[in-house]
């Protein structure tokens, strides 16, 4: 790739024995911790600028900008290769507390200067040679020299709860001299709220779509900034002054914020409110006791030279412009050849926080919390491990990476008084909203096997979201809003209503405030129904089921047990969104892809169209629906509900439906009408129903066979980086379907694989990896540590991206002609990574190879990688085969006497002896299946040798 330039690793690291999966902008390797962390190289300034990227100077971003991520349970620091880094906080609405914006003098902060008096080194990056980045679990270090000094930065979010991030920065004197040196450590304040508010109106005004940055960027200033000094630090405190930006821009077609109210209502919902009001407090402060800090609030006077890497502050101590920034200021002597540690404790306090109690707790362990956090990350980690196999040692570096990145998204909604883990992407930072309940419920399977006390609490965020009546609302936006379709109407007039996909009116929403059926969700309700069963059944923490839960707003407000709520979304499942002739569950407006949008070959007619959302089926909700509803049955089961009867009879009556319509290669997506038909039927394939009726054994082996076969040879084969979701059949030759990777997809349909062909299984695990797309689309920067939760297919004129419309293309292909237009369309490609669904589901998947079947006595499994030696780590289960023996745990978080039966069909040898627990138990050794009981009171310990 033109540019690259490689630089030295950093000290005391430990190359792989293969860092496959680096692709061209950095390598992968273990750190001095021993954890994975990636060395970024690149001179990003190198890059050539070529579709479909974004525009080097885009209001969206830069395609020069490579965005990682550090974070705890509480805090993000959104990191980029240029060396700076965003803090976002979601308590009162999620934002940025430091948003990048070189045109007012704020560059966000993370970086800082050394200087001597006379030369200055800066960890912000602009072409160094001698500069080092690395993204590592937890911490991001930056590095930069000359023949004189090293100045080492390395910002890390402490591992827990705590709402702040540490600057650890070590700086040597090379030099025979000693010297006085100052450092100043940069945080800029400009605030940017991730508000939905410019969304949902320009849904409505048809505005142009780069309004949302615009308004955003803008509505910062309805805030005024108050600086206070610190011991050894300073903060900065907010007070909203009302709504007076945006102002009303003629220019750019930009109305003020006064119409934009008249539309929007500032205070939405019972106690929401798409912005917060009132943002909690920005501090930095230096721990290091012995040392005095001055503190500067001038960003503005500081680069008053606009010179980034040698700012016009370093050399005088002007701060009368505009206070904007935290700039603290810490001087010392250095001796010939020594070194000298500062640490800076950057953060907000939000309820329940002061700044005593942070304060106190760091200038006590600063100098260990680094190593500490460190070990955090190396614990209950979820693995696959490929034991005396070099070519895929790289596997369990990734698997080690996904614990980290999906526990690092990990932040607080104070307006649900919950940890929340939403999508991230660019559902968070383009369009600012936490959605939807299906994708939360996704990404908290793997906290199931690894922290079962996060995985709860997330569980019940979902609960939170359930009405009295069995309905679920999509997610949330800004401080508390219950999010909706800016199609509904949300009570305004008439001439703002627009037409939904199928051309049908929109009705008004009811007097309850619920949107007419036609327009919900047809499968919300359906995965914590497996959520809760699974975790219940795994873990055994049967009252659980017992546990009252509240809601936030007022139609869920009545305290309900767990298993209430889940009965009230089964009973709304089958009686309010019900099912149609064939007697499959009904398509309704929101659908899980809103499939009418996507039909290729044959255009649904208007008339058609029209009467989708009332009397159209959904195979790809109908067949979810069978293994949500078996679970949830099982778990009635195991409790002796006689409700149980009633919850297998649904799923049982919705298998038969789906092979009465069996068209011979595949699980069609949706039943239109009478006189349409099928979408997806013969002549095009659709990913959606079919994972989860391989999941669920829907089909009876001979047709689920043919289904692999079809999809194999149509979408697997042809993919180098996972199956694509969608393809026009091989007789029709018509390329124009771009069929999209996508994980949300390709996850079940890697776990349904197992069963019936585990090698094919694996082999598309390995195929969906950031290794694979890495190494297929090197010069690709997202893909190799994180990524959007799609990539464009073979299918695509531009594969190994993501998802942009054709405006996107069209206004990049304008701007390189060098007329651009007047304003950008933003869309996936402009913030590709931090997607949870890339990373939550290889590692879910990791047990499915395992095929584990929990019951209310323990539990059942058939290990199934395919792979002679290789070992399953989870804090919940442990698994692992050698040539010699085979071994595990189950520790789940109720003690008791538990059984446990293993299938060994695809283990292939025999065994003599089975010690449980430390002692021998006499069993009969021979046959395919062992079964044996053990009391775990912390951890039932097994092995066969």
């Amino acid at each position: 790739m033109t540019g690259v330039k490689l630089s030295r690793l950093l000290s005391n690291t430990l190359l792989m024995k293969t860092n496959y999966g680096s692709g061209d902008f950095g390598t992968w390797m273990y750190d001095e911790y021993n954890l994975p962390a990636y060395n970024y190289q690149c001179n990003q300034y190198h890059i050539p600028e070529k579709m479909p990227l974004v525009n080097k100077n885009s209001i969206w971003g830069d395609y020069r900008n490579h965005f990682s991520q550090i974070g705890n349970d509480r805090i993000i620091g959104l990191i980029s290769n240029f060396g700076y880094v965003k803090i976002r906080q979601d308590e009162g609405s999620p934002k940025f507390l430091n948003e990048y914006n070189p045109k007012n003098n704020q560059y966000s902060g993370g970086f800082g200067y050394f200087t001597d008096g006379k030369e200055c080194l800066s960890t912000y990056y602009q072409e160094q040679e001698d500069f080092e980045r690395i993204f590592g679990c937890g911490y991001f270090t930056k590095k930069v020299w000359n023949d004189k000094y090293d100045v080492k930065q390395t910002l890390f979010a402490p591992y827990g709860d705590d709402p702040c991030i540490i600057s650890k920065v070590i700086i040597t004197n090379k030099t025979n001299k000693t010297v006085t040196g100052s450092w100043f450590d940069y945080w800029g304040n400009e605030m940017y709220q991730m508000s939905y508010r410019p969304v949902k109106y320009s849904y409505y005004k048809k505005a142009k779509q780069d309004y949302y940055c615009y308004f955003r960027t803008e509505f910062s200033k309805n805030f005024g900034r108050h600086y206070t000094n610190w011991e050894n630090g300073g903060a900065v405190g907010y007070n909203f002054e009302g709504y007076s930006y945006p102002k009303k821009d003629e220019a750019n077609g930009f109305d003020s914020i006064q119409e934009v109210n008249d539309l929007i209502n500032p205070a939405v919902g019972d106690r929401g409110n798409f912005e917060d009001l009132n943002p909690p407090t920005m501090f930095v402060t230096c721990l290091n006791k012995d040392l005095v800090t001055e503190m500067r609030y001038s960003g503005s006077a500081f680069f008053g030279n606009e010179d980034i890497l040698d700012p016009s502050g370093i050399s005088n101590k002007n701060d009368e412009g505009e206070k904007d920034s935290l700039i603290a200021n810490t001087k010392f002597e250095l001796a010939a050849g020594e070194s000298k540690e500062l640490y800076y404790l950057i953060g907000y306090l939000p309820q329940g926080f002061n700044k005593e109690y942070l304060m106190l707790k760091y200038q006590n362990s600063y100098k260990t919390t680094l190593e500490d956090t460190m070990k955090s990350w190396k614990e209950n980690l979820t693995t696959l491990e490929i034991l005396n196999n070099d070519e895929e040692d790289w596997l369990k570096r990734e698997l080690i990476w996904h614990n980290y990145f999906l526990r690092s998204c990990v932040t607080f909604d104070s307006s649900m008084g919950n940890h929340i883990l939403n999508q991230g992407c660019n559902y968070q930072y383009i369009v600012g909203n936490q959605v939807f309940v299906r994708d939360v419920a996704q990404h908290l399977l793997p906290f199931i096997y690894s922290d079962q006390i996060l995985a709860k609490e997330l569980i019940d965020y979902q609960l939170k979201m359930v009405d009295s009546t069995g309905m679920i609302f999509g997610g949330t936006t800004g401080n508390g809003v219950i999010i909706d379709d800016p199609r509904i109407t949300d009570g305004l007039p008439p001439h703002f209503v627009v037409a939904n996909a199928g051309g049908s009116d929109i009705g008004e929403p009811r007097e309850d405030k619920r949107p007419p059926l036609e327009q919900r969700y047809d499968d919300q309700e359906l995965w914590p129904l497996w959520i809760v069963s699974e975790y219940v059944l795994a873990t055994k923490d049967f009252d659980y089921l017992n546990e009252v839960k509240i809601g936030y707003f007022s139609l869920n407000n009545e305290p309900r047990t767990v298993l209430e709520i889940c009965k009230q979304l089964f009973d709304y499942m089958k009686n309010e969104v019900g099912l149609g002739k064939h007697g499959l569950v009904k398509l309704l407006w929101n659908d899980w892809s809103r499939a009418l949008f996507h039909k290729k070959r044959r255009d649904v007619p208007k008339e058609d169209a029209a009467t989708a959302s009332k009397i159209a089926e959904s195979l790809f909700t109908s067949s979810l629906a069978i293994f949500c509803t078996e679970m949830f049955a099982q778990l009635l089961k195991a409790i002796d509900d006689p409700k149980a009867e009633e919850v297998e009879k649904y799923s049982h009556d919705l298998k038969e439906a789906i092979n009465n319509i069996w068209n011979g290669k595949w699980i069609q997506r949706l039943w239109v009408s009478d006189n349409y038909g099928y979408v997806g039927d013969v002549d095009e394939f659709f990913m959606e129903g079919q994972p989860w009726t391989l999941v669920s054994k829907t089909l009876p082996d001979d047709r689920a066979q043919t289904l692999i076969k079809n999809m194999k040879e149509l979408v697997m084969d042809p993919s180098p980086i996972g199956a694509a979701k969608q393809r026009v059949a091989l007789e029709y030759d018509d390329k124009s379907n771009d069929g999209w990777i996508w994980w949300s997809l390709n996850g079940p349909l890697i776990w349904g694989l197992v069963p019936y062909n585990k090698e094919l299984a694996f082999k598309e695990y390995i195929k969906n990896s950031l290794a694979t797309h890495a190494n297929e689309y090197p010069d690709i920067w997202f893909g190799i540590w994180s990524a959007d939760d799609n990539y464009t297919s073979f299918l695509s004129e531009y594969p190994g991206y993501t998802r942009f419309r054709a405006g996107v293309l069209d206004n990049k292909r304008n701007y390189l002609k060098g007329h651009p237009d007047d304003f950008e369309i933003p869309d996936a490609i402009n913030f590709p990574v931090a997607c949870v669904h890339p990373h939550a589901w290889p590692l879910y998947d990791t047990m499915k190879f395992l095929q584990l079947e929990f019951t209310k006595e323990g539990l059942r499994m058939t290990p199934s990688v395919p792979r002679d030696e290789y070992k399953v780590t989870s804090k919940l289960i442990e698994y692992k085969q050698t040539n010699n023996k085979i071994s595990g745990y189950y520790n789940p978080l109720i003690a008791g006497e538990y059984t446990i039966s293993i299938d060994l069909s695809n283990v292939g040898r025999n065994f003599s002896k089975l010690i449980v627990n430390g002692n021998e138990q006499k069993i009969d050794l021979d046959r395919e299946a062992i079964t044996f009981k053990g009391e775990a009171n912390t951890t039932l310990i097994w092995e066969l040798l």
